[in-house]
């Protein structure tokens, strides 16, 4: 390692170090497991008991959230009696921010002892079968920034974290997937698995790039999260990732433009599942922790039904003990193809069936474009 590259990295340890000392100064507690909320999302930290929140501004070197919608704000407390740390918002590379920058929340929950990071975003729908409101668990990514060069693993590599090579396949833990397939229907969400791709913005996609995003395999996209995975799997943490279906992104080109507000839509769409999908992470942070929720309990017994839209939705037990604190086991590959879940409903709700949902690319019917992230 030549000097430079020595003394970049010290300066970064010290960085992270210095946020780290000042948010345990403040009184936020030592997470398990930390959260990141997207546009129109900050309403999560609401749910915390005995909250501590803490500006963005107050804490050394943290990157300051200039988007509408992100609180800028860091809220500690327990959620379902485990203590979490809640970020209420985001730092994106279109804001000027490094890739270094916009994942530094991350490896500051690592130096403060999170084991699993929930990230959340406001994404559009390329799946022709996404609706607005809809929840995607995120399976897969494509770091397109990352893929040119703007990895926040770029530079000298801290070896006492991870590895100079880490790699990202599996990188989604599918055992809380599972747990969200469950509960997302439990709680009326329209739930799908799909892949999500991040551009670097702030300009939204043309049709063009947005066919050629679906092409390559994309379901949803964004302008955010990757830079996060990406340093959370090189710690070797935990990763959960959700994206709210604000929109469904515009594949050809409109016969007018419209003069509306965009991103007051994606707040509005936020807001209104902001009850839901909070309820729905509590769950989560709960059932990893030794099922503390009875809702969630109910919620996740192995079973296999048939919503009104002919879509089977498998749910798992809880897993014994507690599993957001450790790191995650090696899994296979997770298929790119996504799987969409309904809530029951009509008279075949609850009916055992072996049919498999339609293809994931059949029928588009645009609606129009609005921000997300």
């Amino acid at each position: 390692m030549t000097t430079d590259s020595l003394r970049d990295l010290t300066i970064r340890r010290a960085r992270v170090q210095i946020a780290a000392d000042a948010i345990r100064a403040a009184g936020l507690p030592a997470p398990e497991v930390a959260v990141i909320a997207g546009s129109g999302l900050s309403g999560l930290a609401d749910r915390m008991a005995d909250a501590v929140r803490l500006p963005f501004g107050d804490i050394p070197g943290w990157p300051a959230s200039t988007v509408q919608g992100h609180a800028g704000l860091l809220a500690g407390g327990l959620l379902e009696g485990v203590p979490c740390l809640i970020a209420a918002g985001r730092a994106h590379l279109y804001e000027g921010y490094s890739p270094f920058e916009a994942s530094f929340n991350v490896r500051v929950f690592q130096a403060l002892g999170a084991r699993t990071v929930i990230v959340t975003n406001a994404a559009g729908g390329l799946n022709a079968s996404y609706r607005p409101g809809d929840l995607m668990l995120i399976t897969d990514h494509l770091f397109l920034p990352g893929m040119v060069g703007m990895n926040p693993l770029v530079g000298p590599n801290d070896d006492a974290i991870g590895p100079r090579f880490p790699g990202v396949a599996g990188g989604y833990d599918l055992e809380l997937g599972r747990q969200v397939m469950a509960i997302g229907a439990d709680l009326g969400f329209r739930v799908h698995r799909g892949v999500y791709a991040m551009v670097a913005g702030p300009s939204f996609e043309s049709p063009a790039e947005a066919r050629f995003l679906k092409q390559i395999g994309a379901d949803a996209v964004g302008m955010s999260t990757c830079p996060e995975v990406v340093v959370a799997r090189h710690a070797g943490l935990r990763v959960l990732g959700l994206s709210l279906i604000t929109n469904r992104v515009l594949m050809a080109q409109p016969e007018a433009v419209a003069d509306a507000d965009l991103h007051e839509e994606v707040m509005a769409t936020g807001a209104a599942a902001a009850e839901r999908l909070g309820e729905l992470v509590a769950r989560v942070v709960a059932m990893g922790s030794g099922g503390r929720h009875p809702a969630t309990r109910k919620a996740c017994v192995r079973s296999t039904v048939v919503s009104g839209d002919g879509c089977r939705l498998s749910a798992s037990r809880p897993t014994k003990g507690s599993t957001l604190g450790t790191r995650p086991a090696k899994t296979a590959p997770v298929p790119w193809r996504s799987k969409s879940v309904f809530p029951g409903a009509g008279a075949d709700k609850g009916r055992p069936v072996d049919r498999v949902p339609p293809r994931r690319h059949a029928g588009w019917a645009a609606s129009g474009a609005c921000p997300r992230r």
